[in-house]
């Protein structure tokens, strides 16, 4: 299975409203908590190599994403969910993170995203589109390094959120 494939094989795994939803609301937890107030305890492993060389790795605990893939794998491993499908929701998170950043005009203009009265940097996501995001699978792409990477095909994630919040999805 090529490293692209793989990508997308990690899409084929469905999460919930309720995870995905928690998972963005813990984000955006992280944003405004002071990093001093972080969980910042030494976090490493160790690799060896093809030649027996031992090396060592460490976190680092200063990056919001590292914070939340912790803090995630904490809670799906409490939950009793294997590796492999915690990799596959950590990967849909990052996916979805990306997505809503990428896409804050689109989404605005459709209205799945407003901006929260008592917080202007932050904004109320629908449940709509998180739902969406928790199923889709990756039928986009976006580029990473120069290389495609699958993701969510935005029009589709629009038009369905859209579908089912009963609105109508303004798609240029």
């Amino acid at each position: 299975m090529s490293e692209h494939e793989n990508y997308r094989a990690l899409g084929d795994t469905p999460w919930t409203l309720e995870g995905l939803g928690n998972a963005l609301a813990h984000a955006a937890t992280l944003h405004h908590t002071p990093r001093d107030d972080w969980d910042r305890r030494r976090r490493a492993f160790v690799v060896e190599d093809t030649a027996g060389t031992e090396r060592e790795f460490g976190l680092n605990l200063d990056r919001i994403q590292t914070q939340l893939g912790l803090w995630l794998a904490q809670q799906l491993r409490e939950q009793g969910v294997d590796n492999s499908t915690c990799q596959c929701h950590m990967w849909r998170l990052f996916e979805a993170i990306d997505f809503l950043l990428n896409h804050q005009d689109r989404l605005k203009e459709a209205g799945l995203i407003r901006p929260l009265a008592d917080d202007p940097d932050g904004v109320e996501i629908s449940p709509s589109l998180v739902a969406v995001l928790a199923t889709a699978p990756y039928e986009g792409a976006r580029l990473q390094g120069g290389d495609p990477v699958p993701t969510f095909h935005v029009d589709r994630v629009i038009i369905v959120a859209c579908e089912e919040e009963g609105a109508e999805g303004n798609l240029d």
